[in-house]
């Protein structure tokens, strides 16, 4: 996209670099671009269709954070989040949130095609574009945030909508806004490259991921359009400058993993309207019997269904030669589990836990497997080593600990996990209600009434 959001696609042939000393902080400073974020992804949660999978969340934002370790001087911490949405982009938000669609993930097969688009957002907001851009129509910040929020969260569902939305809030000339996303786009693919590379990713995945991108928009004009805001195609130019760069780079690194090709599949199976049809899909597909993804896919149907036996054959045999796979290690605890080998799935999910101490996936599964086999004791214990282990927790884990304590009748602090949660999702007026019925439930439990109200206090400031 242009001005809202610098997506991933307009034609880049001019070079527009900042000036020393360009005064972009007089419109749009490091610190409001976090908070337009910040306001977005809150509004974002409420409006936009986000994959809530932990897995498919942290293999993104694992993938997020290698190629933002090449990255010096980042102004503050990156999100990436999944959207299902079954077109081809992906787009950057002011303050560091990238959002990638389900449509892209389906169209590239490897995961240095991948890559190489978030490379390109995050050299969109490490540039500082948001703010290049705002600087150069004269446009305040925080005046404009709104009709951005607004005009990105309404474009998700409605061409038309989306477009009023941007045209209301930006006074801003057509012939303004080409010339100046073109230099934008043009840096981003450049310096994107570069990400790629100091990662350890083939380059040549920007322009592989070029070549799928022209393809699709001649099947798909419309769709294209709106998500570029019908501007410019992706033309032979561009290509043409990312293939000089990886030619000048030199074009080694990764260019797949079996966990892209995995984190692919759960995202199918996850995003399928008809997983029999999906299911016909694996058993036909070339070399069904020895390829991993295809029969990790088959599994997660077959969990999805009940039959835990047959899931459970298939990931051992998969753990036999992938043994070291996060998806497949923690689809097979879960089935250990479910076909009864309660001890063995325990032990499995705290040796994943152990590998992996700031995942909360795996936490969140041992503490759902462990309620449901009436443990909640040993499920708080597990769900609260986590909040003390990791900053900030997954916000989730707080809103799992009030269904444990219920669980356990301990009204007073059921109420309390969930005021945190609504906390730290920014969600005051909740966080309030439910200290005010913990209050309620504390009955003459002096020292439980004075620690709600002290966090009555700090909330209502």
């Amino acid at each position: 996209m242009l001005v809202i959001t610098c997506g991933y696609g307009s034609l880049a042939q001019t070079d527009n670099l900042p000036q020393m000393g360009e005064p972009v902080d007089q419109s749009l400073s490091p610190q409001e671009e976090r908070r337009i974020g910040a306001q977005f992804m809150r509004q974002a949660i409420e409006s936009l269709p986000i994959i809530t999978d932990y897995q498919a969340q942290e293999y993104i934002q694992r993938l997020g954070e290698r190629l933002l370790a090449g990255l010096t001087g980042t102004e503050y911490p990156y999100t990436f989040f999944l959207l299902e949405d079954d077109s081809i982009n992906a787009f950057a938000v002011p303050g560091g949130y990238i959002a990638i669609n389900s449509g892209l993930i389906r169209a590239f097969g490897s995961e240095s095609q991948l890559a190489a688009v978030m490379a390109h957002e995050i050299a969109h907001v490490s540039q500082r574009h948001h703010a290049r851009a705002y600087s150069a129509q004269g446009h305040s910040g925080l005046t404009t945030a709104a009709a951005i929020l607004a005009a990105i969260i309404v474009g998700q569902n409605s061409a038309e909508a989306g477009q009023a939305a941007l045209a209301t809030g930006l006074a801003v000339s057509q012939q303004t806004q080409i010339n100046y996303t073109r230099a934008n786009e043009y840096e981003a693919d450049r310096i994107g490259i570069d990400i790629l590379s100091k990662a350890g990713f083939s380059a040549s995945g920007m322009v592989e991921s070029f070549d799928i991108l022209k393809r699709n928009s001649s099947l798909n004009a419309s769709a294209y359009q709106l998500e570029y805001l019908r501007t410019h195609p992706l033309g032979d130019n561009r290509i043409a400058e990312a293939r000089n760069r990886t030619a000048m780079i030199g074009d080694q690194g990764d260019h797949d993993s079996l966990s892209y090709q995995l984190f692919r599949t759960r995202l199918a199976v996850l995003t399928s309207v008809d997983q029999a049809n999906l299911r016909q899909v694996f058993i036909k597909a070339r070399n069904a019997e020895d390829n991993p993804s295809v029969q990790y896919g088959l599994a997660l149907l077959e969990e999805r269904s009940g039959d835990f036996n047959s899931a459970k054959t298939r990931t051992s045999t998969l753990l036999a030669k992938h043994g070291h796979n996060f998806f497949i290690r923690i689809l097979d605890a879960k089935l250990d589990f479910l076909t009864g080998r309660q001890e063995d799935g325990v032990q499995a999910l705290q040796d994943i836990i152990e590998v992996y101490p700031g995942d909360y996936s795996p936490v969140e599964l041992l503490a759902d497997l462990l309620m449901s086999a009436d443990q909640a004791d040993e499920a708080y214990d597990t769900l609260v080593r986590y909040t003390r282990r990791v900053t900030p927790a997954n916000t989730n884990a707080y809103r799992q600990l009030a269904n444990v304590e219920q669980k356990r009748h301990n009204l007073t602090a059921s109420h309390e996990y969930l005021a945190s949660y609504y906390e730290k999702n920014q969600q005051s007026g909740e966080a309030i209600r439910q200290l005010e019925m913990a209050l309620n439930t504390a009955g003459e439990d002096s020292i439980a009434r004075l620690r709600i109200q002290a966090r009555l206090k700090q909330i209502q400031k």
